[in-house]
């Protein structure tokens, strides 16, 4: 009878077992904390959304200061407008009427050039906007100045003096500048390409560069590309870079030089983008 009843008890016992002893090892699904449902324990892994590039402000004087020429909206710097959008996708222009510390904050990059329309001169730079300017390359920010010729004299000693320069004269129609040694730089020797010469159409000249500065290209009238290299102007300035004739980046069609210069053009905004803080 012991065996028999041990039969039954272990009989019992595999009962217990196949009926509900299966599910004393399953985990209760788990909840919220509110307890209204099922939460997954262990989540796959999320793949974050890479991090969304910065953009980069690219400041220049607007319609008002221009006189229809400003470089972000004008159909005469669309070729250069658009080289610029696409080969620098980050890019975006900022249309400014006056260069004052608060409008610069989070300007990377200016560029500016004397034109008023086609023929005039913009109003010359106040002696506030002049140390603005100064400013702006001094704790970080870079520039492209593009003067012109002895007509545009106002306008071009505004832009020049902040930087101890000056202009003078006139080269008259066409010219192509040479380049001297144009692997010693990264103006015109870019990632875009090498530059040995570039053309300017009625343009001025520098008539005075200080010693601090690399004098890279000159015409009949002086020195026609001049550059502040990064740290030259301050500990932590940008750079400068300056040429002495608007049309070189002006379009073709507008009686411009663009389609010559593109590969000077864009070697000087990667230099001057890289070069800002």
């Amino acid at each position: 009878m012991r065996l028999n009843r041990s039969f039954i008890v272990l009989g019992a016992l595999s009962l217990i077992l196949w009926t509900g002893g299966c599910n004393l090892f399953k985990r209760k699904p788990a909840t919220n904390s509110n307890g209204n449902g099922a939460v997954v324990v262990n989540p796959p892994p999320v793949t974050a959304n890479p991090p969304t590039q910065q953009i980069i402000y690219v400041g220049t004087f607007d319609d008002i200061r221009t006189g229809g020429m400003s470089f972000a909206t004008s159909p005469s710097f669309s070729q250069a407008r658009s080289a610029l959008l696409s080969r620098f996708p980050r890019v975006r222009l900022v249309a400014l009427q006056t260069l004052a510390t608060e409008n610069l904050d989070n300007v990377k990059l200016l560029i500016l050039h004397v034109l008023r329309g086609q023929r005039q001169q913009m109003m010359a730079l106040s002696v506030a906007e002049r140390q603005s300017l100064i400013n702006f390359v001094a704790n970080g920010g870079s520039v492209l100045v593009m003067t012109d010729h002895i007509d545009f004299n106002d306008a071009n000693q505004s832009l020049l003096a902040p930087f101890n320069m000056s202009s003078r004269g006139v080269v008259r129609d066409m010219s192509v500048v040479t380049v001297a040694s144009p692997r010693s730089n990264t103006v015109t020797n870019g990632r875009f390409g090498i530059v040995n010469s570039f053309s300017q159409n009625w343009s001025g000249g520098f008539s005075r560069v200080p010693s601090n500065a690399l004098r890279i290209a000159g015409n009949q009238q002086g020195d026609a590309l001049v550059v502040f290299e990064p740290r030259v102007i301050s500990n932590i300035a940008g750079a400068a870079v300056f040429f002495s004739d608007v049309s070189s980046f002006v379009d073709d069609k507008a009686t411009g030089m663009y389609s010559t210069n593109e590969v000077l053009f864009l070697n000087t905004v990667d230099y001057l983008l890289g070069a800002a803080r």
